[in-house]
């Protein structure tokens, strides 16, 4: 059941959510293991907003995570792939999976719209801030590249599918109940 967030609540929660991911964002920075699971919780906290159909909130939520992110986080690259593709990603694929009912037009969606950005990632990491990830992507066959990225985000999806199913039967109502 969907409730309905007054002012307020999206204020309050949205800056709950907020705090959780640059907390999220800094911990992937500065600890020397674990970044990937703290990169995954930051994408992951903005869900709540979502599952209360708080999409206007959730995208100030993401632009603010993103714009305290460079300001606070000493290693600025450390929020990119957040900022590229993680943050935003849960928001368009809530969105998506509540609007279209065919599951394989709904992959072929969140497929394309993930392909769009790490592409955008990619050309802004290399010929904009001049990032030396030339390495990683000459070492490798571009088959095996795409074919990497392809199942990472299946797997990304389906983490993310279990953390939204486990938010919403163990934690939503916690966090929701005015405790």
């Amino acid at each position: 059941m969907v409730r309905k967030f007054g002012l307020t609540q999206k204020l309050t929660f949205g800056a709950m959510i907020l705090a959780l991911t640059v907390l999220a964002l800094y911990c992937a920075s500065v600890l020397p293991a674990g970044k990937l699971v703290f990169y995954f919780l930051s994408s992951v906290f903005i869900y709540a907003l979502v599952c209360e159909r708080a999409y206007m909130t959730a995208v100030i939520c993401y632009i603010a995570a993103s714009a305290l992110s460079f300001l606070i986080i000493p290693e600025k690259t450390a929020f990119f792939a957040y900022v590229l593709i993680l943050g935003h990603y849960g928001i368009f694929k809530t969105f998506i999976e509540s609007r279209i009912n065919d599951r394989i037009l709904m992959f072929l969606s969140k497929l394309l719209y993930a392909n769009i950005f790490v592409c955008a990632g990619i050309y802004i990491a290399l010929y904009t801030l001049n990032l030396k990830i030339g390495g990683l992507i000459s070492s490798m066959p571009l088959w095996l590249l795409i074919a990497a990225a392809e199942a990472a985000l299946m797997i990304y999806d389906g983490l993310y599918t279990v953390s939204q199913r486990i938010y919403q039967a163990k934690i939503r109502d916690f966090m929701l109940s005015g405790r």
